[in-house]
C-alpha cells in the first residue's frame, strides 16, 4: 500500500511536473534550433558574401600577375614612343577589360616629378581625384582606397628602368558588386569604416558602436544574434577586410550582413501557445493513468525487488512466478532466465577458479624447484617472472628486478653478448643460444630459447626464457676427473719407462765414473763431467717419475702441519738467493691437530710450493704462509700467497698437467704440482689456486685431520 500512494502521488507530481518543465523546454529547445538556424542562415550567408568578395580580390591577382607577365605590357614601357601610341594601349586595354570585368584600367608615368595618366574603363577620375595614387611597394599588392566618396579594390605594381611607371586596376565596392549573389530578401549588405558605422550610414544613430569594442576590432570576423534594432530584431556578421586608405590616414573597413530575425520569433510565439495547451491536456489524462497504472506496476515491481534482494545475498536459484504475456512477463521470465543461467555460471566460475588456481601453484612450484636460475623476458627485455634460485645465486629481490629491462640489472655474467642473442632468440633469428661463462670463482652455463605459451606471429606477445645454471662444481669435477685420468696414465706409464731406463742409466754412469778415474786429457775429462752431470738429471727425473706414480699411502699416525713447514723453511732459508731479497712471512694457528699426511710428503709439497714462488718472484718480494684449522668440517688448511709475476688463464688451465712449466733453462721439469696434486688427492685433499699476471699467486691446500671419518685410504 505504501509503494501504492508513492507512485500515485509520485506520477502526479511527475506529471505535473513534466507539463511545467516540457513547456518551458520545448521553448528553450525551440529557441535553441531558432538560433542554430540562425547561425547557420547567417554563416552561409557571410561565407558566400566574404567569399564573393575574395573571389574580386583573386581575380585582380591574377590580372595582376597576367599583367605583370605579358609582353606586350614590357614593350609599351620599354619603348617610350609605343607607349604614347592610344590605339595600341586602347585594344590592349580592352582586352584586359575584358578579360577580368574590372572597371577601370590606369597607368601611371612620371617624369620630372609631372604624373600623366592613361585611363580606360566605365568609371572616370579628374587627375586631381588620381594624384593620391601611387605604387608604395616594389611587389604587386592589392589595397582598399576610397576616391571621391567610393570604396574601391586596387590592384597596383610598377615597372621601370629610366622612366617610372604604374599599373593600376580598380572594381568599386558598391550595391552592385554583391547584386548577382543569391542572398535572402530579408539579408542586406552593406560596407562602412569605422567612423561610418557611428554616423548613421545605415540603420541609424549608433547601434553598432556598443558592438564595436577594442576587443572586437581585434578579430576578423564577429557574429552578433538578436540585435535589436530600430527596425526590428536583426542577427548580424560583421567582417573587417581590413585597412581602408582615406589620403594620407587608414582605419579598418567592415562588411556588415543584417538578417531580419522576424521569421524566427514569430515562429516561437506560434509554437509556445500550441505547446502550453497540448501540455496542460497531456498532463489531464497523465494523471488518471496513473491512478490505473500504479496498481499494475508496483506490484510486480515489488516482486522483482524481493528476488533481486536473494541474488544479491547470493541465492541465485531464485524463480518469479509471474504469468502475463505483456512486457512485464517476458520481464520476469527473462530475469527467471538470467538468475539460472548465472546460477550456473557461478558454479562454473568457481570450478575454473580452483583449476586456475591449482594450475597456478603447481607452475609456481616446478619453477622455484627447478635447481637453475629462471628469468622470463618480454619482447621489450623487460623481466616478467624470475624464480627464488635466481634471486639466491644473485643476491637480488624480486621486487626490484620485475618490470625492469634486464640491461639495467647488474650481473656480471648477463653481458652485452647475451642481450644480443635475446634479442636475436625474440626476434627468431635463432631457436636458441647457450654457452659456458666463467667469474672470478664459479662458472656458469647459461642457455636461451622461446617461450611457446603466447602467439609468437605477434611481435609483442613473443617471450624468451633466460636460463642460469651454477655447472662450477660440475666442471670441477670433471677436471678433477681428467687430472686423475692422466695421473693414472702417467704413473702407468713412468713405471714402466723408469724400469727400462734405470738399467742402461746405471751402466752408462758406472762406465762414466770409470773412465773419469783413468782419464787425465783436461778436455776430455770435461765431456765426461757433463755426461755424468746428465745422466744423474735423467736419473732424478726418472726417480720423481717413480714417486709420482706410487699410490699407496703409507701407514700413518699424523704429522704435525707446523712443526714440517718450519723444518723445510730452515732448509729452503739457506738456499735462498740474496740478490732477490725474498722475505718469507709465517702466520701458524697455534690449535692445529695432526694431519693424515706423512711428513716427507708434506715436506716435498711444501718445498715445490714454496720454490714455485720464490721463481716466480723478481727482485725483491714477499711469501706468506699461513696455516688455519675447520673444526666443522675437521680439515687443515694452508695458504701460500706470494707477490710474484702471477699466471694467465692458460697457464691456470694446465699448470698441474705433468711436465708442463713456465721455466726456462731447464730449471724444471714440469713434475712437482703434478706431484703436488697427486699427493693431495691421494689423501682426499682439495687443492685451490688463484692467480692473475702481474698481481701474484694464492695456493690454498686442505688436509684432512688425522682420525677423520671422512678420510679413507
Amino acid at each position: 500500500m505504501k509503494l501504492f500512494l508513492s507512485t500515485l502521488f509520485f506520477f502526479i507530481g511527475v506529471v505535473f511536473f513534466q507539463s511545467t518543465l516540457t513547456f518551458f523546454l520545448v521553448k528553450g529547445v525551440v529557441t535553441n534550433n531558432n538560433e542554430v538556424a540562425a547561425r547557420g542562415e547567417i554563416e552561409i550567408e557571410a561565407n558566400a558574401v566574404y567569399e564573393n568578395y575574395n573571389l574580386w580580390v583573386r581575380i585582380l591577382w591574377r590580372t595582376l600577375i597576367r599583367i605583370n607577365k605579358d609582353e606586350k605590357y614590357k614593350a609599351l614601357v620599354d619603348d617610350t614612343q609605343l607607349f604614347y601610341s592610344e590605339n595600341i594601349l586602347g585594344d590592349w586595354f580592352e582586352e584586359i577589360l575584358l578579360l577580368s570585368g574590372v572597371d577601370l584600367i590606369v597607368l601611371k608615368k612620371q617624369t620630372n616629378d609631372k604624373n600623366e595618366f592613361i585611363l580606360s574603363g566605365n568609371i572616370s577620375f579628374a587627375d586631381k581625384n588620381l594624384d593620391g595614387l601611387e605604387a608604395r611597394k616594389d611587389h604587386p599588392y592589392i589595397e582598399l582606397r576610397e576616391i571621391d566618396g567610393d570604396v574601391y579594390l586596387i590592384g597596383t605594381f610598377k615597372y621601370g628602368n629610366t622612366e617610372s611607371f604604374e599599373f593600376f586596376i580598380f572594381k568599386r565596392i558598391d550595391e552592385k558588386f554583391y547584386r548577382n549573389l543569391p542572398l535572402q530578401e530579408r539579408s542586406v549588405v552593406f560596407l562602412a569604416s569605422y567612423s561610418d558605422l557611428g554616423s548613421g550610414l545605415f540603420l541609424g544613430d549608433n547601434n553598432f558602436n556598443k558592438y564595436l569594442t577594442p576587443a572586437f576590432l581585434d578579430v576578423p570576423y564577429k557574429e552578433v544574434y538578436n540585435l535589436e534594432l530600430e527596425e526590428g530584431s536583426f542577427n548580424a556578421a560583421f567582417q573587417n577586410l581590413g585597412k581602408l586608405q582615406r589620403g594620407n590616414s587608414e582605419e579598418d573597413f567592415f562588411l556588415i550582413l543584417l538578417i531580419s530575425n522576424e521569421p524566427h520569433l514569430s515562429m516561437l510565439s506560434i509554437i509556445s501557445k500550441t505547446l502550453l495547451s497540448v501540455s496542460l491536456i497531456v498532463a489531464l489524462f497523465t494523471i488518471i493513468l496513473s491512478f490505473y497504472f500504479s496498481g499494475k506496476i508496483t506490484k510486480p515491481i515489488s516482486m522483482l525487488i524481493k528476488a533481486m534482494e536473494g541474488i544479491r545475498e547470493g541465492f541465485y536459484n531464485v524463480k518469479i512466478d509471474y504469468k502475463s504475456g505483456n512486457e512485464v512477463g517476458k520481464l520476469f521470465q527473462g530475469f527467471n532466465d538470467m538468475a539460472m543461467q548465472l546460477n550456473q555460471n557461478k558454479t562454473t566460475m568457481e570450478e575454473f577458479i580452483h583449476e586456475i588456481t591449482f594450475l597456478k601453484d603447481y607452475n609456481e612450484k616446478i619453477i622455484h624447484s627447478l635447481q637453475a636460475g629462471i628469468v622470463v623476458l618480454s619482447s621489450n627485455l623487460s623481466v616478467e617472472k624470475v624464480n627464488s634460485i635466481f634471486l639466491d645465486c644473485f643476491k637480488k629481490d624480486e621486487s626490484n628486478i620485475l618490470g625492469k629491462n634486464i640491461e639495467d640489472i647488474s650481473i656480471e655474467v648477463i653481458d652485452k653478448t647475451v642481450i644480443k642473442n635475446i634479442i636475436k632468440v625474440l626476434t627468431e633469428e635463432i631457436s636458441s643460444w647457450s654457452e659456458i661463462k666463467r667469474t672470478e670463482s664459479l662458472v656458469y652455463e647459461i642457455k636461451l630459447y622461446p617461450l611457446f605459451e603466447f602467439d609468437i606471429s605477434n611481435r609483442e606477445d613473443r617471450r624468451c626464457v633466460l636460463e642460469i645454471d651454477d655447472v662450477s662444481r660440475k666442471y670441477e669435477l670433471e677436471g678433477k676427473i681428467f687430472q686423475a685420468e692422466k695421473l693414472a696414465s702417467l704413473s702407468i706409464l713412468s713405471a714402466g719407462v723408469s724400469h727400462e731406463i734405470n738399467n742402461p742409466l746405471s751402466s752408462i754412469l758406472t762406465n762414466v765414473q770409470n773412465l773419469l778415474a783413468g782419464e787425465f786429457d783436461e778436455e776430455t775429462g770435461i765431456a765426461l763431467n757433463w755426461i755424468e752431470q746428465e745422466t744423474r738429471r735423467i736419473a732424478k727425473i726418472v726417480s720423481e717419475l717413480l714417486d709420482f706414480s706410487a699410490s699407496e699411502t703409507e701407514n700413518l699416525g699424523g704429522v704435525d702441519i707446523n712443526a714440517c713447514i718450519s723444518d723445510v723453511l730452515r732448509l729452503i732459508n739457506y738456499g735462498l738467493d740474496r740478490e732477490k731479497r725474498i722475505e718469507i712471512i709465517t702466520d701458524f694457528s697455534s690449535l692445529l691437530p695432526q694431519a693424515v699426511i706423512s711428513s716427507s710428503e708434506l715436506k716435498q709439497i711444501i718445498i715445490n710450493l714454496v720454490q714455485n714462488s720464490i721463481h716466480a718472484i723478481t727482485g725483491s718480494g714477499k711469501i706468506y704462509i699461513e696455516t688455519s684449522y675447520n673444526a666443522e668440517k675437521r680439515d687443515i688448511s694452508i695458504c701460500i700467497r706470494d707477490s710474484g709475476i702471477g699466471m694467465d688463464n692458460e697457464s691456470l688451465l694446465h699448470m698441474f698437467d705433468p711436465f708442463y712449466t713456465t721455466k726456462i733453462d731447464g730449471k724444471g721439469t714440469g713434475l712437482g704440482l703434478s706431484i703436488v696434486y697427486g699427493i693431495i688427492n691421494k689423501y682426499n685433499g682439495t687443492i685451490d689456486v688463484k692467480s692473475k699476471k702481474r698481481s701474484g699467486t694464492t695456493i690454498v691446500l686442505v688436509i684432512p685431520e688425522y682420525g677423520n671419518d671422512n678420510w679413507e685410504t
